[in-house]
């Protein structure tokens, strides 16, 4: 129940982010998802991991979710599925607020040019 919950979530967030997206090269969609993530209560940053590469880092500071995702590992997979989806992008996660860290971090690197 809760990962059907979880899953119509990502949709509807999809839609939402997908307008804000769409037409935005690489570089300012992952700029532009950190700042809906931060509009969202993330406390969230991007930075481009290297000069003239295709990585970037995408870190949040705050999990307005913590509590469902302490209990349910689907939130955060679900989560990196979206990201992943939206930016055509591999993403790693290397650190989870619900796991214990003190942040979330996203390593994000595009698998070609994006579909927004």
């Amino acid at each position: 129940g809760v990962e059907k919950v979880l899953r119509e979530r990502q949709s509807e967030l999809f839609d939402l982010y997908y307008k804000r997206l769409k037409g935005m090269d690489f570089d300012k969609q992952v700029k532009e998802l950190a700042r809906i993530r931060d509009e969202e209560g993330y406390m969230a940053e991007s930075k481009k991991e290297s000069k003239g590469g295709r990585k970037h880092v995408l870190l949040e500071y705050n999990c307005p979710i913590i509590h469902i995702a302490e209990r349910h590992w689907e939130a955060c997979s679900i989560e990196t599925e979206l990201f992943e989806k939206l930016l055509d992008a591999d993403i790693q996660t290397t650190h989870r607020a619900a796991k214990g860290d003190a942040i979330c971090k996203f390593m994000i690197k595009e698998r070609k040019e994006g579909y927004l």
